[in-house]
């Protein structure tokens, strides 16, 4: 039987909670391993930037987005 377990935590900082970020860390039994996700979000006057990082047994991931002015760009990586 498979058995999971996790922990997070989250919080906001700033004025007007212009700062937000998350992190999540797990493990699993039966092959699954350790697994976790740290992620950001700042929310400024112009724009919004996030970023974010993610891992398991098999892949580590990276994300980032930009938004602002009159266009948005999400990017991957």
């Amino acid at each position: 039987m498979a058995t999971t377990h996790s922990i997070g935590m989250n919080g906001v900082a700033l004025d007007n909670s212009a700062l937000s970020w998350n992190i999540q860390q797990g493990y699993g039994t039966d092959g699954v391993g350790y697994t976790g996700t740290l992620n950001g979000d700042y929310k400024g006057t112009y724009g919004e930037v996030t970023a974010g990082y993610g891992y398991d047994k098999h892949s580590e991931r990276l994300s980032y987005g930009l938004q602002g002015g009159g266009s948005s760009r999400m990017l991957m990586a």
